[in-house]
């Protein structure tokens, strides 16, 4: 701001001037001249811009408040002024963390990338003025299932205070940092009681000073606040969600309101960051996740599954391939026995290098199990095998079934009194071993 050394008639506050150079104003002795103009936030605007956002016109005064809105402006600057310091303080250790899928480095190319999801949430058996609250509770805990951060800041919007400071608006910031800690093991019923208190929180500092920010070089340097302007991702609760949609992003990756009249969810998200595939997926997921709090909040936050049943039937039919009917009556070793009639010279077993031909496994299991009857082994009898995992163990299992005994695995890193003992419980009648680990069956 500069001051005009010229003589000036006319009112004070009106406007002189505006022009690229600059917003000349009367005042009681020189005009001043304003060069550079920001919002609150500290965005640089320029004449044309200032013109557009105040609707001022050249001749026009200076808007004088009347009583009441001085009145207004008195009680929300003494409100700012007490809770500078406390969000001075908040602001200086913001913890961003973002969706599972955001800022991922690819560039979705869309006309609108503003857009919106609604989802509404049937079945939910909560009292509606505690509604709220569970669900935003989930769906922070939500996003720490996302994200694996324990600590973390969302922007916070209630539309109650927001309403209730209208007027005032261009004054006083619309969204303020809540701040979340989820320990992954606490149930979800005792992380709602600790959310809850983080709300009680809020509602006692509901905002602070717009152009806080710009007045401590503290938080101009502090890197989320350069890089979002606004915490990348928010919650908040509307008594119901206008026609018009959801909140403006206002420099957010993505919001999550929630309408407790409506009882639905209004996710807005912008396409620059995330797909609308991705985010109707994402929202899919936290229907599950909230079912399964809401039938259990008992149950630790990290216990909760996220997949809908059919994603999981999905998955678990990949890789199952082409459907196969075996026949019941028949075992592994009878199995084994048509492949070497049909492909004997086929690989049957490979293990560090080593290769067995159906053929070569046949003869070998055929020596053990002439070996084991030999030695009285009978059918269904069972004959303890204890051997590393080699050829040797497969010709071992493969022998012992032709006997007609059944195998009991015993495995060589047991301690032996284990091992002994598994072998009297199952009246193992031999066991199969080398001798490496005999001392441990003797």
């Amino acid at each position: 701001m500069s001051i005009v050394q010229e003589a000036c008639s006319a009112l004070p506050g009106t406007f002189l001037s505006l022009d690229e150079s600059g917003v000349k104003v009367a005042t009681e002795t020189y005009p001043v001249k304003l060069v550079s103009l920001y919002t609150l936030d500290g965005k640089s605007i320029t004449v044309q811009e200032a013109i557009a956002l105040a609707g001022i016109s050249l001749g026009e005064l200076f808007p004088i408040p009347d009583a009441n809105q001085r009145s207004r402006l008195t009680q929300v600057s003494n409100a700012m002024i007490r809770q500078d310091g406390f969000w001075r303080q908040k602001l200086s250790e913001l913890r961003p963390v973002t969706l599972s899928g955001l800022t991922n480095g690819i560039s979705y190319k869309v006309e609108n990338p503003f857009s919106q999801i609604r989802l509404k949430l049937s079945g939910l058996q909560i009292a509606p003025e505690k509604s709220s609250e569970f669900v935003l509770a989930a769906w922070a805990s939500f996003t720490f299932r996302l994200s694996g951060e324990e600590i973390f800041d969302l922007e916070y919007f209630d539309g109650e205070l927001t309403e209730k400071w209208e007027s005032e608006e261009a004054l006083i910031s619309r969204y303020v940092p809540l701040r979340i800690e989820v320990d992954p093991d606490l149930p979800f019923e005792e992380f709602l009681n600790v959310f809850r208190g983080r709300m009680e929180v809020v509602k006692r500092h509901p905002f602070y000073s717009r152009d806080l920010v710009i007045r401590n070089p503290i938080l101009q340097a502090q890197e989320s606040l350069q890089r979002f302007h606004k915490l990348p991702t928010g919650i908040g609760r509307i008594a119901r969600i206008p026609e018009t949609g959801g909140l403006d992003l206002n420099g957010m990756e993505s919001m999550f309101l929630y309408s407790e009249e409506d009882a639905a969810v209004h996710f807005s998200f912008d396409q620059l960051a995330m797909s609308r595939e991705h985010a109707e997926r994402l929202l899919e997921s936290f229907k599950v996740f909230l079912k399964a709090l809401h039938n259990n909040a008992s149950q630790s936050i990290n216990e909760v599954g996220l997949t809908p049943a059919d994603q999981i039937a999905s998955v678990l039919r990949l890789g199952q391939g082409k459907e196969v009917n075996f026949p019941l009556d028949k075992g592994i070793h009878q199995f084994i026995e048509i492949q070497v009639k049909e492909r004997p010279d086929a690989i049957a077993v490979e293990c560090e290098g080593r290769t067995l031909t159906y053929r070569q496994l046949n003869s070998a299991a055929n020596q053990l199990a002439f070996h084991l009857l030999k030695k009285g082994v009978k059918p269904d009898q069972v004959v303890g095998l204890c051997l590393d995992r080699s050829f040797e163990m497969i010709v071992a299992m493969y022998g012992i079934l032709k006997s007609g005994a059944a195998y009991l695995p015993l495995d060589p890193n047991y301690p032996q009194d284990r091992i002994k003992f598994m072998v009297r419980d199952a009246d193992v009648v031999c066991v199969v071993s080398d001798k490496t680990h005999a001392d441990l069956v003797s």
